[in-house]
């Protein structure tokens, strides 16, 4: 007996072993597009730390400076950096909420 093509258990063999290997492949690709979101977050992250790091080189530094619309420096006011005497013992940085 020469019959061919397939039984149809063959055919459900078939279908379970491409299911199961479908399935480590599309999980493999889910865990490969969460890696690049993290990175470009990361890569996102690094961009803005190094745009305020510079940004915060470059700033004037007036220890002397009050927080009014002739301030140079805004750093200093948003930090509450404020310097009432001429003797540094009274310096003070409040952290605003």
């Amino acid at each position: 007996m020469n019959k061919k093509g397939f039984t149809i258990i063959e055919l459900l063999v078939a279908f379970v072993i491409l299911f199961i290997l479908m399935t480590g492949f599309l999980r493999g690709i889910l865990l490969y597009m969460e890696y690049q979101i993290n990175n470009g977050l990361k890569d996102r992250a690094s961009e803005i730390a190094l745009k305020m790091s510079s940004q915060i080189q470059t700033a004037r530094f007036n220890p002397t400076a009050g927080c009014d619309e002739n301030n140079p420096n805004p750093f200093l006011c948003d930090a509450g950096y404020t310097y009432l005497h001429d003797d540094w013992r009274s310096a003070r940085c409040d952290v605003k909420v």
